[in-house]
Formats: C-alpha cells, structure tokens, sequence
C-alpha cells in the first residue's frame, strides 16, 4: 500500500499491541499493519511523506520518519533533483543512535543534518555504551543531482547509512532519556536504492518501508535490536477443498513474519509423512488414493526458524471412478462436507451461465449466486447456522441437487 503525500500516526492505541516480558523488564512490541511505505525518485511527485510514531505509547508523537521527493527547474541555470529520508525527534528527550558528521550536511534550501542513523543488524547491541547524537533530525539517505551553469558542470552525491541497494529489516536504535535514567527502542526499516537517469537530469529511486517498532517500559535496561518480536508462530488451517478422487486443494492463515511454510500429509492408517515447501498460503496435492482419508498439518519458516506445527485435520478424497465412466455425478465436486465457513464447488466443463441457490429443508431460498463462467466456486456459509442444506445448481445442461452439512 502507498500513502502520497501525507502524513500518518502510530501508536499503541492506534495499532495491533503486543507486549512480550523480556528477560530483565517489558519490551511492548508495536506492529504496523499495513507496513507505511513512501519512495521517492527526484520528481517532484512521487510516493512521499511522514510517519509519526508514538514510542511510549503516551498519546503524543516522539520520532517522525520522513521521506521527501524534490525537484526544481531554473532554465539553462540549474536543474536540480533530490530524494532524502531522515529520523526527526518530536520529543527532545529522544535521541537516536548514530554517528555525528562535525559539520551541517545540506541536500537543498530547506533540509539539513549534523548526524546520520545507525543501520543496526538483528541482534545488535542499544545500550548506553553505544554513540547517540541528540540532534532533531538523523540522516538515514540522500541523494541529490545538479546541472547547469550555477555549479560547474554536474554535481551529484549520495550519502547515508541506510543508502544500500537492499537493505532487509533493520533497525534503528532509540533512547528516551528522563533525568539521569534512560529507556530503550528501536523501529524496523526496509529499503531499496536504484540508480535513475531522466533525459539530462539523474538521482536515485528510493523507497522505505516501516514494519514495526518496540519500547522498553524499563528503566536502564539496554534491548538488542529486533527484541520483543513475536516468535514464529504456526499457522490457523482453513481447510480442505475441493477434495477430487486424486488431489486436494489444501488452505491455512498467513503468518506473520514467515518466509514459508511446510506442509505435510500422509493416510490416516499410516505412513511417512509426505511433505511440501510452498511460499503462499495454500497448496493443490495430488496423487492421492480415492476414497481414503488423509491426515495434514502446517509449520511455518521464518527465516532459519520452524514453528511448531498446527493442529491436524482430516479429509476423505472423493469416491473412485471406474474406467470410461462418465456419469454426470464425477462432474461437480462439493467440499469439504461438512463444511465450516466456505464451500468449494467445482467442475471439470465450468459452470457456463449457471445459477447456484442454497436451500433450508423446508424448501426456502436462502441465497442465490450467478458467478459467471468458471471452474471453481468459492461459497461463504459463515452465516449459515448449522444444519442441513441442499445446494441447487442449474444451467441448459445441468440440473443438480446437493446435500449438505453446515458444521
């Protein structure tokens, strides 16, 4: 998701809040959900902008993160182009780790810096033994071209710690200071850089994404950056469907912070567990034995890290087909029945102008849905109250009555 041009507030009140004991006090985990994404490309007109962020959950902003895009024409004069993002402090009780420049580093008229962000890797040590700059604004990058007869020939630069052309999910290490004592926080970044050249005027295409961010409520207790995480969580499964003779589509809840998952499968009478590494959120197996049940289960991949695995559930593969036999029944599969929250229907020749209606046992139309023409159907029945329900499919060429069961 892009935000342009404007600004946006975090908070604990605001956003998802997680507090994790950690070993000498409580580190309250933030998450940003969706991540806050800004770039810029010396346009003038990209994806720029603030994010404010409340670190101790107080009601009132502490850091912003900003990324401007600038551009500005003066003829044969300049032309001149520009992208930077910094750390400012809201809050002049905190500061940010870093490193000092000794001298005013400025990318254009209205923006300047006298220090530059750590880029900290997980694990990285935020303690009072590490440098902290306490001016309100911290360079995380810059990049700025300039053409024309104000400057001698071109003059381009970029500077910064965070100016990598990847830079995955690390940190930047924050303390609020009260008195002699000290807190400790960091917010998680992700960055791109690529070169740019628009006809005579060139810079960098920048882009930031802030995933989340982290406090600690005690006092003089250093945290390691990336603490309080949420561990690795396994996966809630969705379910089975449809279930053909031979194969399953097979379904799960994404997980926060995971890479990948690992699915496994095996007959409920036994077996070696067959097992399948897949990157989304659902997987299709096949090669399975009609008419038998199956038992699966669902760990996720955070990195190097496995979670544990999810609960087991159950399905039996649709019955088996002789040879040559084209009775009309192997024709639409409805599963998984019973069913919980959504219904999957499907057909091997589509379902061309067809008409689908659910039906209580009385007779009473409960929903209808025309879905065009398609070979799987995705129903919703979480409204449904648990029972029996007969499910009506009807075309020129089919006219077919289904039972079943709303758990």
């Amino acid at each position: 998701m892009k935000y342009n041009k404007k600004m946006l507030s975090y908070s604990a009140s605001a956003i998802a809040l997680l507090a994790i004991k950690s070993s000498a006090g409580q580190v309250v985990y933030t998450n940003i959900d969706p991540d806050a994404f800004f770039e810029g490309d010396g346009s003038g007109v990209a994806a720029s902008g603030t994010l404010n962020l409340d670190m101790d959950a107080n009601g009132a902003t502490d850091i912003q993160i900003t990324v401007n895009d600038f551009y500005s024409y003066g003829g044969s004069a300049y032309a001149a182009s520009a992208v930077f993002a910094s750390v400012h402090r809201m809050n002049n009780n905190f500061e940010m780790l870093g490193n000092s420049l000794g001298w005013t580093l400025c990318c254009h008229p209205y923006q300047y810096w006298e220090g530059t962000a750590s880029n900290l890797a997980a694990g990285a040590a935020i303690g009072p033994a590490q440098l902290w700059i306490d001016y309100v604004d911290a360079l995380l990058y810059v990049s700025n071209y300039m053409i024309g007869t104000s400057w001698p020939g071109t003059y381009t630069w970029r500077f910064g710690n965070w100016g990598d052309d990847v830079v995955n999910s690390h940190y930047i290490g924050i303390r609020k200071q009260s008195g002699a004592n000290y807190q400790y926080g960091w917010i998680r970044l992700s960055t791109t850089h690529a070169s740019k050249i628009d006809g005579d005027l060139g810079t960098s295409h920048y882009t930031i994404t802030i995933h989340d961010f982290a406090f600690n409520n005690t006092i003089n207790d250093p945290v390691t950056a990336g603490e309080g995480l949420p561990g690795c969580n396994p996966p809630v499964l969705i379910g089975a469907g449809p279930i053909l003779s031979a194969g399953a589509k097979l379904l799960w809840n994404a997980v926060d912070f995971a890479d990948k998952y690992q699915l496994s499968y095996r007959p409920v009478s036994g077996g070696p567990w067959q097992k399948k590494t897949v990157s989304g959120t659902s997987k299709n197996i096949t090669g399975l034995t009609c008419n038998t049940e199956y038992e699966w289960k669902v760990r996720s991949k955070c990195g190097v890290e496995f979670s544990d695995y999810s609960e087991t559930l159950t399905f039996t593969t649709a019955s088996c087909r002789l040879e040559g036999e084209q009775d009309e029944n192997n024709l639409i599969t409805v599963s998984p029945n019973p069913a919980s929250d959504i219904l999957f229907i499907e057909s091997n020749k589509g379902f061309q102008n067809a008409q689908f209606k659910i039906l209580d046992v009385t007779g009473n139309t409960l929903k209808i849905v025309t879905p065009g023409n398609t070979e799987l159907i995705r129903f919703d029945i979480s409204d449904l109250s648990s029972g029996v329900y007969f499910l009506v499919i009807s075309n020129e060429s089919v006219n077919k009555t289904i039972k079943f069961i709303r758990q």
